[in-house]
């Protein structure tokens, strides 16, 4: 893997033992198994919805103000609900000209889902690093996740191209070599694009709804190296009721999400299962969430976990690709200013029991922090996304 500087290779003890002793090495380690995280709930639309799979389809069509007054989960209301939950779904961007990489199981590519109003495809070129080309209809994993980032009606980037990239097998298992396969192929395309288009830079987010049940000092290395490119990389915490500081994929530069369950009034605690602490930045809904699986162009299921947590965050990060000129930063910056910005407008201090060291700061995407925040100090103001500003002063159109 010549961007991410990794190789993989069979080694004796004796070979492996040498080369950790060399100096030049940045880490010699196992190829770790990689897993989907999350679960599948055992109910699939119908179940307790009295919504039609017709009106389903039609629910995320904006008219006027942007607004679904049904929306297909309560994971889109709650994201842009401060306090307890409106009822409703409102958002201001769709992630238009932006795309999203789904490193997972693949993803169905005939579900409604992935259409545009026109009726035209959003999914865009994938990669397979293993398994086969049609193991999305083993699994859907991969299908539910891209629903929840990218979905027309169930996700929230609207617009956003969808870009599967297949690095866990039919049964959600790849490794830490499959995983850098598709690391090392989005490197190396987003250097091209940044050359080729300067000063424009790649608006992309990956959404990493996967890990490893340890650290991977490779991972997380491959995942600095991603934001360094300009990629914004979202992550799942993990599963396992533990640190999250303990699992890989990890870098500073990404954005680590917990799961959330569900609670009306908007005083939501952590999952039974998510991870928690200080490596976490942003929490976002992870129990009972309704997206795409892979049995029929209409078809949905329900699934919980820091994985569909992850993907809600990776569609946020698409949307605020919208407020900002990529011509106004350096490459190395970028991706820090997509994570700025989904920190600063999180809804703060209303979460419950969040575990141990964990920021309480709920994910938003359209209600403006600035509403029940009242955090500027004096002579500054809050813009919408919770940025503070001197208003006398010029601001830059990223700002505005």
């Amino acid at each position: 893997y010549e961007n991410s500087e990794f190789f993989a290779a069979e080694m004796t003890e004796a070979q492996k033992d040498a080369m950790f002793e060399d100096d030049c090495v940045f880490t010699v380690e196992p190829n770790y198994i990689v897993r989907a995280r999350g679960r599948t709930t055992a109910k699939r639309l119908g179940d307790n919805s009295g919504v039609s799979v017709e009106e389903h389809r039609r629910l995320g069509i904006p008219e006027f103000n942007l607004r679904d007054e049904n929306p297909a989960n309560w994971g889109l209301e709650r994201i842009s609900s401060h306090g307890r939950l409106n009822g409703k779904y409102t958002w201001f961007h769709e992630g238009e000209d932006t795309h999203i990489y789904l490193f997972d199981t693949g993803i169905y590519p005939t579900h409604s889902e992935w259409e545009t109003r026109e009726g035209e495809s959003r999914m865009g070129d994938g990669l397979i690093c293993t398994g086969n080309a049609n193991d999305y209809t083993l699994t859907d994993h991969g299908t539910h996740m891209a629903s929840l980032a990218a979905g027309f009606t169930m996700g929230t980037a609207k617009s956003a191209t969808i870009h599967p990239i297949q690095v866990l097998n039919s049964n959600g298992e790849g490794t830490t070599a499959t995983l850098l396969c598709g690391m090392e192929k989005l490197i190396q395309d987003g250097k091209d694009f940044n050359a080729a288009n300067a000063p424009v830079k790649i608006k992309s987010v990956v959404n990493l709804s996967l890990g490893v049940n340890g650290r991977s000092d490779a991972l997380d290395k491959a995942v600095k190296d991603m934001t360094d490119v300009g990629y914004t990389v979202v992550i799942a915490a993990g599963d396992n009721d533990d640190n999250a500081c303990f699992f890989s994929p990890y870098d500073p530069t990404a954005i680590i999400v917990g799961g959330l369950s569900n609670h009306p009034q908007g005083f939501n605690d952590k999952t039974a299962t998510s991870n928690y602490g200080e490596c976490i930045d942003v929490w976002a809904p992870g129990e009972d969430i309704l997206g795409a699986t892979n049995t029929g162009e209409y078809e949905s299921v329900f699934k919980s976990g820091t994985s569909v947590a992850a993907a809600f965050a990776a569609g946020a990060a698409a949307l605020f690709f919208e407020e900002i000129n990529t011509e106004e930063y350096e490459i190395e910056d970028f991706s820090a200013r997509v994570k700025e910005k989904i920190m600063n407008k999180a809804e703060i201090n209303i979460l419950e029991k969040i575990g141990h060291g964990s920021p309480n700061k709920m994910m938003q995407t359209t209600a403006s922090r600035c509403l029940q925040n009242s955090h500027c100090d004096t002579g500054l103001t809050c813009l919408r996304d919770g940025t503070c500003v001197d208003l006398s002063k010029p601001l830059r159109s990223s700002m505005i």
